[in-house]
């Protein structure tokens, strides 16, 4: 993503620079600026990729954590209830 937004800086630095040579030439000028469009779309869409990766690795985080606390509950109540674990049995009978 730096690159990208090196290389932009650099394209548009260029194009201050080079801006007597590109008036010049309507197709030179029409093909810079097309260069340039095509640098932005090109970071548009890394950053919807990059949206999208995390959105999908958030939902991988939370599915684990719906299985670990769940197992974790399934497994309590899988387990035997007897008279004896009843806190309210204090023995006298």
């Amino acid at each position: 993503m730096f690159c990208l937004s090196l290389a932009a800086m650099v394209l548009l630095g260029l194009g201050l620079v080079l801006m007597g040579w590109l008036s010049q030439s309507v197709v030179l000028y029409l093909l810079y600026w097309c260069f340039c469009a095509s640098f932005v779309c090109l970071m548009l869409l890394m950053a919807v990729y990059d949206m999208l990766a995390v959105r999908q690795e958030q939902a991988k985080e939370l599915q684990r954590f719906k299985e670990q606390v769940f197992g974790e509950a399934e497994d309590l109540s899988s387990t035997p209830y007897t008279h004896a674990d009843d806190p309210r049995d204090s023995g006298d009978a």
